[in-house]
């Protein structure tokens, strides 16, 4: 029997919000209070819901906007206690556990908040690490991401000790199977809090920084939230990691920095970013980059779009995104055809990130390099007729009422040279992984009903 131990925040205005206020309203206060989720009350002040910063951000990815009501992404049937916080038996902490109720609600009869308890921290955090800065010691930021959890697999296999950090958007399923395992740890935060990037750097020789907004449809949703994410979240990391023991930081930039070209783009050519996720990351990479003066090996990896499967699936990326519509709506739309796009399956890119931790200094400290294989470079009209061989024929369809402006091809000779990288599997590889896992989850109905909205916020090409 454990007992849940009360919180130390006695003004209930920190955790309750009017369920008159916005999505807007509830973001502006989760900066104010830093504890993830506000309780939803009416002007009575009675508990009608719970909203966590993730439910927002979900809302925002599903293009809600921010100015509609927190009624429309609240939970309402939050979990809570009567009168006083009980002694809990396992059963209940397991259960509180498994659904996240890291904080909960005690109401007086008239269902009016008059408390917020908390369980214990380990359910923020499992277990930790011995604090040994050996080269093998990882902070993995955004590793129950789409990369990020392949990575995490490919480095405990080779004997890293590996600490995750990831806020947990889309919950922990992707990596929940590895919690057991004795070299990893996981804590549980947001890039944006300082102290909490304090504790997850605490004790790594190697950062690999993945934890952003990606993509130019997610970025675009909501501007301002893109950059608190993307550009503070890492001004916290590059600052924090400059006044630790951190000896190497790999940042996962994006081959989409180059915008528009005709020839083949290197890693001396000049840049030409399009969208805000793009000159995120350019303004990204400049502060990675700065780490040099403080004697920290920094690496930028402009990556490839990625493609492929992974325990954390994403649609948004666009070979994935058109095998999903393939399935789904057995049409593929695309803007044109003629750019050119490289690619990059996301088991190459962990192997990236693994060579990166390992090579010699010389090979990898100051450099940017691109990550991909030249024999991936290839026009979207031939990935929709790929794509269209191995599912069967969905119809293509030529958008002509708005264009894509990019239209990139990158040499990567660079990483040939200097970490011995060529790319173990081609897009064919990748289109039928996808193909598989729809097939093989059609049952799953929930989660093709979510696909299937991503699937409608946008055409392809705006894609990543």
């Amino acid at each position: 029997m454990k007992k849940i131990t009360k919180s130390s925040k006695d003004n209930m205005n920190n955790w309750t919000i009017s369920g008159r206020k916005t999505l807007k309203n509830a973001m502006e206060k989760f900066e104010k209070n830093k504890q993830g989720i506000l309780f939803v009350v009416d002007d009575k002040k009675r508990l009608i819901g719970s909203i966590t910063d993730g439910d927002i951000r979900r809302a925002i990815l599903l293009g809600k906007h921010i100015g509609l009501s927190v009624r429309i992404s609240m939970n309402p049937n939050p979990y809570a206690f009567r009168v006083k916080a009980p002694i809990l038996d396992t059963d209940t902490l397991q259960f509180l556990r498994e659904n996240n109720f890291l904080y909960i609600p005690v109401l007086n009869p008239s269902n009016k908040i008059i408390d917020v308890v908390s369980i214990n921290q380990e359910v923020v955090s499992t277990k930790k690490l011995p604090h040994i800065r050996k080269k093998k010691s990882v902070l993995v930021i955004g590793g129950a991401g789409y990369i990020g959890s392949v990575l995490i697999r490919l480095l405990l296999k080779n004997g890293y000790y590996v600490k995750i950090f990831d806020s947990l958007l889309y919950g922990d399923a992707s990596i929940k199977e590895l919690y057991k395992h004795p070299k990893l740890e996981l804590v549980a935060g947001d890039t944006r809090n300082i102290r909490a990037v304090n504790d997850a750097v605490n004790g790594v020789n190697t950062i690999v920084h993945l934890g952003e907004i990606v993509g130019d449809p997610a970025c675009a949703l909501d501007e301002e939230y893109t950059l608190s994410v993307n550009f503070t979240g890492t001004e916290n990391i590059v600052q924090t990691a400059g006044k630790t023991e951190v000896e190497r930081f790999i940042y996962a930039s994006s081959c989409s920095v180059y915008g528009f070209g005709t020839k083949p783009f290197n890693e001396k050519s000049s840049v030409n970013p399009l969208s805000l996720y793009a000159k995120t990351k350019l303004e990204c990479e400049k502060m990675i980059l700065s780490l040099q003066k403080a004697g920290k090996t920094a690496v930028v990896l402009r990556l490839a779009t990625v493609f492929g499967w992974s325990p954390r699936i994403r649609f948004d990326l666009v070979v994935n995104y058109f095998c999903l519509r393939a399935f789904l709506r057995k049409k593929i739309e695309i803007l044109g055809g003629n750019q050119w796009r490289p690619f990059i399956h996301v088991q190459d890119v962990a192997i990236v990130i693994l060579k990166a931790i390992g090579a010699p200094v010389l090979n990898v400290k100051g450099h940017i390099l691109n990550v991909g294989g030249n024999n991936l470079n290839i026009k979207l009209q031939k990935l929709a007729d790929l794509i269209t061989n191995e599912f069967g024929g969905p119809e293509v369809e030529s958008v002509k009422t708005r264009k894509d402006r990019r239209s990139y091809r990158v040499d990567f000779s660079k990483i040939e040279k200097l970490l011995n990288f060529i790319p173990t599997r081609d897009i064919s590889n990748g289109i039928g992984e996808i193909k598989h896992y729809l097939e093989r989850n059609t049952m799953q109905k929930k989660y093709l009903r979510y696909s299937s909205n991503l699937v409608s916020l946008a055409p392809g090409l705006e894609r990543e």
